[in-house]
Formats: C-alpha cells, sequence, structure tokens
C-alpha cells in the first residue's frame, strides 16, 4: 500500500519535470532567403562610450591614419558594391545618411575640424560627373543640339577612409580607450578623356559620433564568424581594421609627408603606432 502512494505521488512530479523541459527547447533560428540572419536592426543605437572625467586623462594622443579597402581585412567596408541580401557598403550607408539629412558633411578643404559644414547637394556631388556635349542630328539640316551626358556615383571608387581620433588613458578604470572622432571618404579623380588616375580628393569630413547611431543600423559581413554579425559601429569600435598612421599631433601640426618620404613614412608610421604600445605596457608592473 505505500508503494501504490509512493507512484502516486512522484509520477505526477516526473511528468511535470518532462513537460517543462520540453518546453525550454529552443527552436532554430530561421534563415531568410537571402541567406543572412532574420531581424529589424531599425532603431538600434549604438553602445554609449564609457564616461571619461578629464582629471582622469593621465595620458592622450591625438593621431590621424588611413583604413584602405584594398588590404584584405579591411574589404568587408568596401563590398558590396551594390546594396544586395540587407547588406551595404560603407560610403553608400555615408551618402543615404547625408541624403535623409542625418549627417553633416564638413568642407575638407577647410581642415578636419568640423566647422565649415558642406550643402547636402555639394557633398552629394561629388563623385558625380555631368556634362552637356553637341549632337548633330542624323538628318538634316543635321543641326546639332545639346545632350545631357551624367554618371552616377560609384563607389568603386572609394578605396580608402581617413579616420582622425584620440588615445586616451583613463586612470579611474586603468584602460586605454580610442575614441574616433571623425571619418573621411577619399575618392580616387580620374581623367575623362584619357582614364588615367588623376589623384586622390577628400569627399566630406563627418562626425563619427552623429553617425554612429546610423551605422549601428547596418551590419557588414563577418570574415571570421558568419553567425556573429557585426554593425559597421561595432567593426569601428572593435577596431576590425588595419591602417596606417600620415599625422600625429605635433609641435609643428605637419603631416608625416612633410618631412619624410618613401618607405621612411612608412617606417615613421609604425613607429608611432609602436611608441603608443609600448607607452600603454610602461604603465604596468608584470
Amino acid at each position: 500500500m505505500k508503494r501504490i502512494g509512493f507512484f502516486i505521488f512522484v509520477m505526477p512530479s516526473l511528468l511535470i519535470l518532462s513537460v517543462s523541459s520540453e518546453a525550454q527547447v529552443l527552436e532554430p533560428i530561421p534563415l531568410s532567403n537571402h541567406g543572412s540572419f532574420t531581424g529589424d536592426q531599425t532603431g538600434k543605437r549604438a553602445v554609449p562610450y564609457a564616461h571619461i572625467r578629464e582629471a582622469d586623462m593621465m595620458w592622450a594622443k591625438r593621431i590621424w591614419h588611413i583604413i584602405d579597402f584594398r588590404q584584405k581585412i579591411n574589404q568587408m567596408y568596401f563590398y558590396p558594391l551594390m546594396p544586395n541580401n540587407d547588406r551595404m557598403n560603407l560610403i553608400t550607408i555615408l551618402r543615404k545618411g547625408i541624403e535623409d539629412r542625418l549627417l553633416t558633411p564638413y568642407d575638407p578643404a577647410m581642415g578636419d575640424d568640423l566647422l565649415h559644414t558642406m550643402s547636402t547637394e555639394q557633398a552629394l556631388s561629388i563623385g558625380v560627373f555631368a556634362d552637356t556635349v553637341m549632337i548633330p542630328d542624323a538628318h538634316p539640316p543635321y543641326t546639332e543640339r545639346p545632350i545631357l551626358i551624367k554618371e552616377d556615383f560609384d563607389p568603386f571608387h572609394v578605396k580608402q577612409i581617413k579616420v582622425k581620433e584620440d588615445w586616451v588613458f583613463d586612470r579611474n578604470r586603468g584602460v586605454m580607450e580610442v575614441r574616433i572622432l571623425a571619418i573621411c571618404p577619399v575618392i580616387e579623380i580620374y581623367d575623362r578623356n584619357t582614364g588615367d588616375l588623376r589623384g586622390l580628393q577628400d569627399m566630406f569630413w563627418l562626425n563619427f559620433e552623429e553617425a554612429r547611431n546610423l551605422l549601428a543600423t547596418y551590419k557588414l559581413y563577418n570574415p571570421y564568424n558568419f553567425a556573429q554579425r557585426m554593425s559597421y559601429d561595432d567593426a569601428f569600435r572593435k577596431r576590425f581594421f588595419i591602417s596606417t598612421v600620415y599625422k600625429e599631433d605635433n609641435t609643428h601640426d605637419r603631416f608625416i609627408k612633410d618631412y619624410l618620404s618613401s618607405t621612411d613614412a612608412l617606417h615613421e608610421a609604425e613607429a608611432i603606432k609602436n611608441k603608443m604600445m609600448e607607452f600603454e605596457h610602461s604603465l604596468w608592473e608584470y
């Protein structure tokens, strides 16, 4: 009789446990037809930076460097050239932000202090070619008439981006913080007649803090793990890129190219990076 009572008491408990364990089985993450994870990124906000008091800024340095999209690790900012599979390249996102009045472009000819703004039309016209040519009619009296020739913006010509940032050591938390201040896409300029490369042109400077929420809503391809897709803001914040320093803050406010050239300039850029790493390591005792 006691054994029967034991089974009557235990069996309902086992049944409840089995049902609850089945209820906790996770469903597989659905995949969209485009081969990317579903999920609306609209309204996603950038992770805010930690606050640093001015009194806790033990050391700081400002540097400028160039990210070249032709280098393999940086190609995730360059592709796709045309939007597909809910992905856009970096320059397309930035131009869209300017077009939607979410970002304010600043004139690179006036420096990188973000003081002199550009109009939206002026910023979006960079890289767009329009000209009027006279074409004779195919029929008598063969009079000439103007024809508008226009070429839309081609993201393929933007292969570099300049970055201005501060390196700050926060003694309160004991960490070295890197804060990107501004970014500037660089476009290649070609001769309209010969097709030869004539040089590079800075397009516009953008306040990176202003652009972070926009960049947080777009994801880029993660070549290391497709399951862990990053936003553009995550990639910049985690520094998923390699770059070349072309200026550090100095007394004469000069660029590296102003006093060195060729391979000497590259060695100087690497030396600046090494000095910052060595300074950070020297703050600790092992």
